[in-house]
């Protein structure tokens, strides 16, 4: 029978010693050092902001898009998407504005607003009437969304027109009107369910 002992490692072979760096080399290399730690950080910083990170990724999906993806069914959408980010990344600090979304019964309706300011107007503070103070209170609100049929608006804007005359609470569309509302309203609902 053979012995079951393992094969004992090879001897390390000798290390050739470091040679000592010269102080006027060391000095050098930790000025090296210290600069490549603060550029570093400043791309850090800089790469960090909003703006630019926008840029950096957009740009990025941009080249996979043209480059990478071609001849696929994501090349279109990573392109836009980078597209679109470039754009924003470039106007965003000075686009201002909404969209909106709303879909229903009636379908899907898609409204924005958009004012790009000027450059020139990006440098210069903003007029005293804009400022907000800093006793000013914060008044905070709800907003509701009524639908009226335009029947019932004319029906409503003839009777303000006629202010003069006293509104004939009997008259039959002023009865529509309130007939709808209170059976239209949250408690009406609330009563049937």
């Amino acid at each position: 029978m053979s012995d079951s002992t393992p094969p004992s490692p090879a001897p390390n072979p000798p290390v050739a010693p470091v040679a000592p760096v010269a102080p006027g080399r060391s000095e050098e290399l930790r000025r090296w050092s210290a600069r490549l730690t603060s550029a570093a950080e400043a791309t850090g910083s800089w790469a960090s902001r909003p703006r630019v990170r926008l840029l950096l990724i957009g740009g990025t999906l941009l080249v996979l898009g043209g480059i990478f993806v071609t001849n696929s069914v994501w090349t279109l959408p990573i392109v836009i998407v980078g597209v679109v980010m470039v754009i924003v990344a470039w106007v965003g600090h000075r686009l201002d504005g909404r969209i909106a979304v709303e879909w229903g019964e009636s379908g899907t309706e898609v409204a924005f607003r958009a004012t790009i300011r000027p450059v020139a107007a990006l440098n210069e503070p903003a007029p005293p009437a804009l400022r907000p103070a800093a006793d000013e209170a914060v008044i905070e609100g709800e907003a509701h969304t009524i639908e009226i049929d335009v029947a019932d608006l004319k029906a409503l804007i003839a009777a303000a027109e006629a202010s003069e005359a006293p509104i004939q609470h009997d008259e039959p569309s002023v009865q529509d009107i309130r007939i709808r509302r209170a059976a239209h309203s949250p408690e009406s609902a609330g009563r049937s369910a």
